[in-house]
């Protein structure tokens, strides 16, 4: 039987910088700003990913 990859729904700050390949200063600026919610989860920040994909499309520049 085939195993399934499973993709997480949620992210750290950390995760999801070092996933986009950008320091994690971008994230926090980002969340500071409200563009970026966080849901948090004892001491760790937690980021939805369906939340991040929305805020690549609305603030990152699509170059052809």
């Amino acid at each position: 039987m085939r195993q399934r990859r499973l993709f997480p729904i949620a992210l750290t700050v950390s995760e999801l910088a070092d996933s986009l390949g950008i320091d994690r200063n971008v994230i926090y600026s980002a969340i500071k700003s409200k563009e970026l919610a966080i849901f948090r989860r004892g001491v760790r920040r937690l980021i939805i990913v369906a939340d991040a994909v929305q805020w690549i499309r609305e603030t990152w520049k699509r170059e052809f």
